[in-house]
This record gives C-alpha cells, sequence and structure tokens, in this order.
C-alpha cells in the first residue's frame, strides 16, 4: 500500500467510480480523512493532529436465534448496530465499527469464530478483519460502510439496525455463559469503536453505548432433538401429487413441516395445519419439484 505524506490531497474511491471526498491528510477534519488515520496501516499524521470527539451515538444490541440449545445443538449470534434517534436527523450513515466480543464461559458453549459472517459490511481485506481468537473471546473485529448507497440520512444504521457480524454457537457443557460486546482492543491505530458520518460533512460523531449489547445462552442436559422427515408420493389424475410426510415429534417442541420449491432461493412456508406436532402432514400440489424439512422451535 501506498503512504500518504502529510499534506498531500487524494481521492478515495467508492462504489459507481466518483469519489467519495478529497482528503487533505495533514488536516484530519473530514470523515474519510479521519476513516484514514483510523484504518491505514502506516500512514503518516501530522504531529498534533485533532481527533473529533462526541457523545455515544450508536446502540449496540444482540440476540441469539434460540437462547436455549442442548449439549451438541447449535444457534446463531447476531450483533446489531444503530445510531440513537436524538442524533438520526443528522446521520449520514454508519461509517466503520470496532468490537470485541465477549464469551467467559467458552467451557459451556463455543462461537465458531473461524466461520465468523459480516453480511452487511464491505468486507475489504484492506480495512477490515474477523478478529483474533483468545480463550473464548475474538477481539479486534472491525470494519466498514464506504460502499453504502444511497448515500442520505437513511443509509446504514440510521433509521434501521444494521447487522455487524453473526457467528454460530455449539452447546458444549451444561451450564450457562452471556454473550456480550464491548469497543474494540488490540488492534494497532484503531481508536474508535464506531464513527457515524454526518449529512453536513463535518466531523463524524463517535462512540458505541453497549448496555443491551449482551446475550445469556443457557445449555441444557438435553441432547437436540433431530427428527427424520418420511416422504410419501402418490399420484394423482391431472398432473396432481399428494405427498404424506411423518416423522417422530420432538417433545416439548413446537413441530412444523415446511416446504419451498428450490433449494437455493424463495421463502420456507409452513404446511397447512401447523404446528405437526403430531408427526404428519400432507401437501397436495401441481409442481414439478419439491422441498421439505421440519423446524423444531
Amino acid at each position: 500500500m501506498r503512504i500518504l505524506q502529510p499534506n498531500t490531497l487524494e481521492s478515495l474511491p467508492r462504489a459507481g467510480g466518483e469519489p467519495l471526498c478529497d482528503i487533505r491528510v495533514a488536516a484530519v477534519k473530514s470523515v474519510c480523512a479521519f476513516w484514514f488515520r483510523l484504518l491505514v496501516t502506516g500512514l503518516l499524521i501530522s504531529p498534533g493532529t485533532a481527533i473529533p470527539t462526541s457523545a455515544q451515538v450508536v446502540s449496540v444490541t444482540m440476540q441469539l436465534d434460540n437462547p436455549t440449545i442442548g449439549l451438541g445443538g447449535f444457534t446463531t449470534l447476531h450483533v446489531y448496530a444503530q445510531v440513537v434517534p436524538a442524533q438520526r436527523p443528522i446521520s449520514e450513515r454508519i461509517f466503520s465499527w470496532y468490537v470485541d466480543l465477549l464469551n467467559p464461559t467458552p467451557g459451556v458453549a463455543q462461537a465458531n469464530y473461524a466461520q465468523l459472517q459480516k453480511p452487511a459490511s464491505d468486507n475489504n481485506p484492506q480495512t477490515s478483519s474477523a478478529g483474533t481468537t483468545q480463550a473464548g473471546n475474538q477481539l479486534g473485529i472491525y470494519d466498514t460502510f464506504i460502499n453504502d448507497s444511497p448515500i442520505s440520512k437513511s443509509g446504514t444504521g440510521v433509521n434501521t439496525p444494521v447487522e455487524l457480524f453473526r457467528v454460530t454457537v455449539q452447546g458444549i457443557a451444561p451450564g450457562q455463559t452471556t454473550f456480550s460486546v464491548r469497543p474494540g482492543t488490540g488492534v494497532s491505530g484503531l481508536d474508535a469503536d464506531f464513527l457515524v458520518a454526518t449529512t453536513n460533512g463535518g466531523d463524524p460523531l463517535l462512540g458505541g453505548i453497549y448496555a443491551a449489547g449482551s446475550a445469556v445462552l443457557q445449555v441444557s442436559t438435553t441432547a437436540p432433538c433431530q427428527p427424520l422427515l418420511s416422504t410419501s408420493l402418490i399420484l394423482l389424475s391431472g398432473g396432481t401429487n399428494r405427498v404424506a410426510l411423518t416423522f417422530a415429534p420432538c417433545p416439548g417442541h413446537t413441530n412444523t413441516v415446511e416446504f419451498r420449491d428450490s433449494l437455493t432461493s424463495g421463502n420456507w412456508q409452513a404446511l397447512p395445519g401447523a404446528p405437526h406436532n403430531t408427526g404428519s402432514a400432507v401437501d397436495t400440489n401441481k409442481v414439478p419439484l419439491r422441498f421439505y424439512r421440519v423446524r423444531v422451535n
């Protein structure tokens, strides 16, 4: 990567080819210049450069798909961020983020950090990282939303939450662990946990709020129920198919047979009569191909 010298003028490209903004490195007054200060390794900054400050403006929340799993069972942990209501009128979007994920009891549940995903972020290898693992924690996870489009006050993480990352978690032993998020640590040159670009192009707003950034996972002694779905097909007149579906339901859970006509697209839909806690369901259709599954909640 080429190192910029102080007082040089550069342009940071964005999606579509036009520049995001001009950067005067020594000034470090625009969002782009501040982003360069934080995220470009080896960038030279003039001594005494001021870094913008602000009250905490981004609320971080966390959600588990299933807060209770059995031994060997899986769930997915999601981390979201959104600008607080008072700052939304002047916020263009969340520009960059930098956090740690903590798991104080890895002997109860383990996160598969090797498969951590950041579905909404830019994932540019020069300005992002899935972090590093220390004990049960993942430290120094960071990324940007430079390619947010359109650029407006309703951009990424302003009027609706944006998912920062997700990770699959497996139950290892009976017990409880509390996942939590805090400002990022361990990455040289990174200081701010959140930068929010403003609509007037002024200094970025900084800082995250983590009061809601935790989630409790309970691992029970019961192994996860894995129903095996069996099908029986009867071809009727007029090209109609009658499919009888049977399975052993998981006691104490809601069992629903779902279908869709493609494995790679479309939404799963429940068959009529849900939930199917009796362990059986029937589907009548005229489609040439259909896929089925059992959802256990």
